[in-house]
C-alpha cells in the first residue's frame, strides 16, 4: 500500500540542533530533515534514528520526573 504525499500544509516543522525536521501532523511520521547544506527525504533508518533518541529523552525526562 502506497503512502500519501502529504501537503505542506499538512507538515508540522522542528528547530532542532543543526537544523530543521518536518513531520506529518496527523501521525507524526517524520518527512524530511534540513541542515544549513542540504534537504534530505527522510529513509526509513533516519526515521528509526529520530524516534530512538526520542524515546531516550523522554526516559530522562522521566526519571528526572520520579527522583
Amino acid at each position: 500500500m502506497a503512502r500519501k504525499i502529504s501537503s505542506p500544509e499538512d507538515r508540522v516543522s522542528s528547530q532542532v540542533k543543526g537544523g530543521t525536521i518536518t513531520r506529518e501532523a496527523e501521525s507524526g511520521r517524520l518527512v524530511e530533515v534540513m541542515t544549513a547544506k542540504s534537504r534530505i527525504r527522510a529513509s526509513k533508518q533516519s526515521a528509526s534514528s529520530v524516534a530512538a533518541t526520542s524515546s531516550k529523552r523522554s526516559a530522562a525526562l522521566k526519571r528526572l520526573v520520579n527522583r
